[in-house]
This record gives C-alpha cells, structure tokens and sequence, in this order.
C-alpha cells in the first residue's frame, strides 16, 4: 500500500455544519448541561484524564441529526472551540476547563418564557433566541411527563442574572406574531 494511500484525507465540512457541530457538542460540555447529565459525566469520569470518546457523543440524537459521519464530526470539532478538545487522532474529547462551582444563581440567571406553538421543535427556539442579545446558553423545552409533547414553555437559562434581566427587558419579542 502507497503511503498516499493511507493518508487520512482532509474532510471539508461546510460554515453551516461546522458551526451547528460546535455549538451542540459546546452544550454537551457546557456549564448549563454537563452538571445535569448523569450519563456524560459517568463517560468523562471513566477517564483519568476526562476524555470521552467521539464515537459516544457522534451516537447521541441530536448529534446524529446533524451528521453521522465520524470523520466530518472531527474535522468540524479540531481547533474550532476553546471550551473542547480532541485528542491527537481525534478519536476522544474533553472540556479544557473544570466546571465551575455551582454558585447556587441557576434560578436568578433563568427565565420562564411561554407562549410558543407546541409544534416548535428545539431548532426554531435555539432560532428565536438567536435572534436576540443577550444569548441563554441554554434552552430547555418544559414537556408534559406521559406523553412528552412540549407544553409550549421554555426555561432559558442565561450567564449571569444581568443577563436574564437584560432579556427580560426586551421589548415587543414575539413568536410567529405570538407576543
């Protein structure tokens, strides 16, 4: 086998997809989720270190919707997020900082907002509130228990409190005309 044959070949990934790659896999890590997520952190606590492997964040649902393929996952993921990173073959990755400690404030930088259509998928939230500054890191669609159709509230979770107040002092948000 020729040593070009065996060459990893670059995997180009569009702007969209990159950033969209980035931004989920930040949640996974990031200070909103990773607390809560029993399962991510009993696979960063497997290792010494906190690496996980890329192919258990690839095989997650949301991740999926995005891509599938492995190689596009890595290469949208090396070199793209100061709060991530990859392993030198890129087969594993981890958080660069610790966790902050729970400053006991989720409540104060949250915000309860309501009024979405309950056909509103997570993307057109993520979409709302994109459109917006100041930015939550989170957004988590409140469901009802049985039947896990989205009641057509939201917690968003924000930074800072000032941040939370900021957004509430928005004027005139609405949704599809929905105030």
């Amino acid at each position: 086998v020729a040593a070009s044959e065996t060459a990893a070949v670059p995997v180009a990934v569009s702007d969209q997809i990159k950033a969209r790659i980035v931004r989920q896999v930040e949640y996974y890590f990031g200070d909103a989720n990773l607390p809560r997520d029993k399962f991510l952190q009993e696979q960063v606590s497997k290792d010494a270190d906190g690496w996980v492997p890329l192919s258990i964040i690839a095989s997650f649902q949301r991740m999926k919707a995005i891509s599938e393929d492995l190689e596009v996952i890595k290469a949208a993921l090396r070199g793209a997020s100061s709060l991530l990173e990859l392993s030198e073959d890129g087969d594993m990755i981890r958080r660069t900082t610790p966790l902050p400690l729970d400053d006991g404030q989720l409540m104060a930088r949250s915000v309860y907002v309501k009024g979405f259509p309950v056909s509103a998928t997570l993307d057109d939230l993520l979409a709302f509130f994109g459109k917006h500054e100041p930015q939550p890191q989170a957004v988590r669609m409140r469901r009802h228990p049985k039947s896990k159709d989205f009641k057509g509230s939201v917690f968003a979770e924000f930074p800072s409190e000032a941040d939370a107040k900021a957004f509430l002092a928005l004027e005139g948000l609405s949704y599809e005309e929905q105030p």
